[in-house]
């Protein structure tokens, strides 16, 4: 992956750094969470809401966010235990050309491999394509262009990275959709919960979508100051 990872880098490093608005336009704008992932989500919870095969669609989407939450924790035990790949940004990687507004000091200590924007994204990607192959197929092409290429391009990430992070939540999504819709016991109580209980429900779920479109930042955040104190 290597050679792969260069090449791309060497087609991107092409357009970087040429025009500022080009770079503010890819870097910022489509930075954006309510860019990158929201829109994603919002087709989840539409489909969540349509009437044509309710109770399947909602099974499968009950079970595909439990494994795109596995599929996230997968990928960030990954970049914690495997070793240390540092992104391109901060590898001092000769064919990579910084982009104008390019400053993200807060992941040089961060591991590239994989990318967890890349598992997110796909993983709710793969949920909608289950429901709806042709929403699926716009939203892999949403996942892939709008979500991680940018990244990619600004340094954060590989291209390998981001292959191995969409294989991840691809991956994990399916196995668990297949397994908890065999499995009679979680999904119907989340169901359950949803006919007894709708407001707690919808509260908890209108949380659980902002964590997703943050990436459970503050969740990550902290826990990260909580292992400080404790090892403080």
């Amino acid at each position: 992956m290597n050679t792969v990872d260069t090449q791309v880098m060497r087609i991107l490093g092409q357009y970087a750094h040429r025009s500022e608005t080009a770079d503010r336009f890819i870097i910022r704008f489509l930075g954006l969470g309510s860019i990158k992932l929201l829109p994603i989500v919002a087709l989840v919870w539409a489909l969540w809401f349509r009437k044509h095969d309710r109770e399947p669609n909602r099974s499968a989407i009950a079970a595909g966010l439990i494994g795109a939450i596995a599929a996230f924790v997968i990928g960030r035990f990954l970049q914690d235990v495997l070793p240390e790949r540092p992104r391109p940004l901060f590898s001092g990687a000769h064919d990579f050309v910084l982009p104008f507004y390019v400053d993200d000091r807060a992941l040089a200590k961060w591991s590239s491999f994989p990318s967890d924007h890349a598992v997110i994204s796909f993983a709710l990607a793969t949920v909608i394509f289950l429901i709806s192959r042709p929403l699926g197929l716009v939203c892999y092409f949403w996942s892939f262009f709008i979500v991680c290429m940018p990244r990619v391009y600004g340094g954060l990430h590989y291209a390998s990275d981001i292959f191995a992070g969409a294989l991840i939540g691809i991956s994990v999504v399916l196995v668990s959709v297949k397994a908890l819709l065999e499995w009679p016991w979680l999904v119907p109580r989340l169901l359950a919960m949803e006919m007894n209980y709708p407001s707690a429900f919808y509260g908890a779920a209108f949380v659980f979508s902002y964590q997703i479109v943050t990436l459970f930042d503050d969740f990550r955040k902290s826990a990260h100051a909580a292992g400080t104190l404790f090892l403080w």
